[in-house]
């Protein structure tokens, strides 16, 4: 479809040898802007491409559907289908940085989720095997990842971007660090139109993980995760907060009772299948 209004073009510049004054600069002029308008259509549909691939998430998806179970990953069987990870992080980078800045504050969320975890599986992956991520060097602050043509450290990501532009708490529970302390790693990518739904999914199953958050009614304790203390200024009232998740019963204990907030260890250990 294109190739006979590129022939056009070249068919004014030969005609505009034959012309001669003022015209000719005039002609001159018509003859650039006529190509410009030819190749922008071409620059155009690459650039949508790009984005579309981006943020198309399905081939993401897909990756962690079969390397993720009961939010566990398999590294090693993850490590031989790396190429399906690298074409999705180098899609990450190659988006328009306009359209990324124009995205609505839900496709953001989701699409900086998704670039969080599928940056630190690569830094697993890269240093695997490893017992733990705080044995790799720099992982959060000195590690670079590209991002619609910037580069960003997970810290940036987390920190900058999502804590303080996006703020949503739930997003903590999506955040994955791969390690056992963390959320589970959801086996799907996080959508713009599901990620109000997933995220609450996130929340409830966090909450309700005993090893993450536990209510001892006999001590009016609530023994929760170290993720509620470090980040305790998005979170609010941490009662407040987790009762919102609890089934019925614990919720209306924990609003009406006095009880104590008491926080758990966190487990550094990789959260490898194996």
């Amino acid at each position: 479809m294109r190739r006979p209004l590129v022939s056009s073009c070249a068919e004014v510049n030969k005609t505009m040898t034959l012309i001669h004054g003022p015209f000719k600069r005039i002609l001159a002029t018509a003859a650039t802007a006529l190509q410009l308008l030819l190749v922008l259509p071409v620059l155009t549909e690459d650039v949508h491409a790009q984005n579309e691939a981006a943020y198309d998430s399905k081939g993401y998806s897909q990756l962690l559907a079969r390397h993720v179970k009961d939010g566990m990953v398999d590294y090693k069987v993850l490590k031989e289908d790396a190429s399906a990870l690298e074409h999705y992080i180098q899609a990450i980078g190659r988006l328009d940085p306009a359209a990324l800045k124009a995205f609505p504050r839900r496709e953001k969320l989701a699409f900086y989720i998704n670039a969080y975890n599928a940056f630190t599986l690569k830094a697993i992956l890269d240093n695997y095997p490893v017992n733990s991520i705080k044995d790799i060097r720099g992982v959060w602050d000195r590690l670079q990842f590209n991002v619609a043509g910037e580069k960003m450290t997970l810290n940036h990501i987390e920190h900058e971007i999502i804590r303080k532009q996006i703020a949503d708490p739930r997003a903590h529970f999506a955040l994955v660090c791969a390690s056992i302390g963390c959320p589970k790693l959801r086996p799907e990518a996080y959508t713009a139109e599901g990620i109000n739904d997933q995220l609450n999914e996130e929340a409830r199953n966090f909450i309700g993980d005993p090893t993450k958050v536990r209510l001892e009614k006999d001590r009016r304790t609530l023994r929760v995760s170290p993720i509620f203390k470090w980040f305790k200024g998005d979170f609010g009232d941490v009662l407040h907060f987790v009762a919102r998740f609890l089934p019925e019963d614990d919720a209306r204990f924990v609003r009406e009772q006095k009880v104590r907030v008491r926080y758990l260890k966190y487990d550094w250990s990789i959260n490898d299948q194996k």
